[in-house]
């Protein structure tokens, strides 16, 4: 009889690690196939990543639920009964893991950014890879990973700059004294207006309904800008504003101007301060 319950006890116990470990294959299994499938369809839905996660955790409930009540007969209900002190204490100790949880949830539902967003936290520019419930993983433009407990995003700021519009890019240009400064700004304006990178001439890539609900914006105000910074005994420094599409290329796009920028001053006999 001793053997009959030892043996049926150790069934369960292997059916239980069955289990659990088929349910994590089946939900990363369901979560891979959707992604994959959508993307190589090109289907531009911005919520399927929100939707893959949702399956994904709902096979885990599902998997471990069962493993727990069916498999191993074990009644929830009972044990948070009995168990209800240690149960709170557990909470109390694990409160800081209990807080990144609920704000994954949050993050979830409320959509701040989503994977693949081009994101600002604590100074840093990364590329939303995954959106866990405990934490979120993280690409900085220069390829280091960064791995930030959710609680972080609902409590600081987050600049989000997929959802915004055009990125303002600033870089200063000094110029000497003996070189004429009108005909210096307007080198300096023409080479970012014939820029098919800068706006007027770049334009935000939209899918058809956001065009269709977007409120068309003033671009004059996002015209190229020049100001005089600074006047000092040995130099002019001007301060040049434009706008460009994307975080990604902003440093290419000032690099590519100020580039542009030396030939034709050179050309034009202006001299840098």
């Amino acid at each position: 009889m001793v053997e009959v319950i030892s043996l049926s006890f150790i069934e369960r116990i292997l059916t239980f690690v069955f289990v659990f470990f088929a349910t994590l294959v089946i939900g990363n299994a369901v979560h891979t196939f959707i992604i994959r499938e959508l993307q190589i369809r090109h289907i531009t839905f911005s919520g399927y990543y929100f939707v893959a996660k949702i399956l994904l955790y709902g096979i885990y409930a599902l998997g471990f639920f069962y493993g727990f009540t069916v498999v191993l007969n074990f009644n929830v209900a009972e044990f948070a009964a009995s168990f209800g002190l240690i149960s709170l204490a557990i909470a109390f100790s694990a409160q800081q893991t209990i807080q990144n949880y609920i704000a994954g949830i949050i993050i979830m539902v409320d959509r701040p950014f989503r994977e693949r967003d081009y994101v600002e936290h604590a100074g840093t520019v990364c590329k939303v890879i995954d959106i866990g419930l405990r934490r979120t993983r993280m690409r900085s433009l220069d390829g280091r990973i960064f791995i930030v407990p959710n609680s972080a995003f609902v409590t600081g700021t987050v600049i989000n700059y997929t959802e915004g519009e055009y990125i303002r890019c600033v870089t200063t240009l000094p110029i000497s004294h003996d070189s004429e400064l009108e005909k210096a700004m307007a080198i300096i304006m023409e080479a970012c207006v014939e820029n098919h990178e800068i706006v007027p001439r770049v334009s935000k890539k939209m899918s058809a309904l956001e065009a269709l609900l977007t409120i068309p914006k003033d671009m004059k105000k996002l015209e190229p800008k020049i100001f005089i910074k600074e006047i000092n005994k040995d130099r002019v420094v001007l301060e040049l504003w434009f706008w460009t599409d994307g975080i990604r290329r902003r440093e290419i796009v000032i690099s590519r101007v100020l580039e542009e920028v030396k030939k034709r001053f050179e050309k034009n006999g202006i001299k840098f301060g």
